[in-house]
């Protein structure tokens, strides 16, 4: 399925709801069905060239340090060796990543976004791309530390739940 970016309307979206229900209807996890989501909004939209209109589609979820998987604590206890873990600070985790790149097509390709602790001062120095998605979203970092549902400041967000970064 594809449809072109300029021409979007609620009936493309709702066709292209049942087709990622479709495509993700035999994954067990919800890693492999965000995985799945990443490649299938990376590929179902397309300009007037018929080029896919996102460099690079993400998906991330905050967790707690003892809810993640030992895979993803070995990641951050590399990158952060020195770090003071508790059991209840907040990571940004990765569970799907769709791209240009190919290390971009899997998320366990990532070298850098794996992980991270959204209680690092530094983290939007570290890494550009948030720091442009929190911009467009009007979001203090300090907001990530606690479950808060007011990320989604306009109507539309509330409704869908998903939101666009240009130029990220």
């Amino acid at each position: 399925m594809q449809i072109n970016f300029n021409q979007l309307s609620i009936a493309k979206i709702i066709d292209l709801s049942k087709h990622i229900k479709e495509k993700c209807i035999n994954f067990s996890s919800f890693e492999e069905i965000t995985q799945e989501l990443m490649r299938v909004l990376y590929s179902s939209f397309v300009t007037e060239g018929g080029r896919s209109p996102f460099v690079l589609a993400r998906f991330f979820k905050s967790c707690a340090y003892d809810k993640l998987p030992d895979d993803i604590k070995n990641y951050i206890h590399n990158k952060e060796p020195k770090a003071n873990f508790i059991s209840s600070n907040k990571y940004l985790t990765l569970l799907g990543s769709f791209g240009e790149l190919d290390n971009w097509k899997n998320r366990n390709l990532s070298e850098n976004y794996k992980a991270f602790s959204i209680h690092d001062e530094h983290l939007l120095d570290k890494f550009p791309m948030l720091s442009a998605v929190f911009d467009k979203i009007g979001l203090n970092l300090s907001h990530l530390k606690q479950t808060d549902k007011s990320i989604l400041i306009k109507d539309y967000h509330r409704q869908y739940r998903v939101f666009c970064v240009e130029n990220a």
